[in-house]
């Protein structure tokens, strides 16, 4: 959540938003199988009050900007 305020990809956007994506991008990158069954974006976006499609988009955003992909 620091390198995304750090980068000020934060400014702007909606702050439930935000802490889902970071939340999403925190998830094991080496076992997507947890990805995919256990915590989706869904399960994400419904917990933070938005809607799936937020939580990707500022998902791919973060990832992108900070060369976390």
């Amino acid at each position: 959540m620091k390198k995304v305020q750090d980068a000020g990809l934060s400014a702007g956007k909606e702050p439930m938003g935000i802490v889902g994506a970071v939340i999403y991008l925190s998830l094991p990158k080496s076992d997507e199988s947890i990805r995919k069954r256990t915590i989706t974006q869904a399960v994400i976006a419904d917990a933070a009050g938005v809607s799936e499609v937020t939580i990707r988009n500022v998902y791919k955003e973060i990832e992108k900007k900070l060369s976390l992909g």
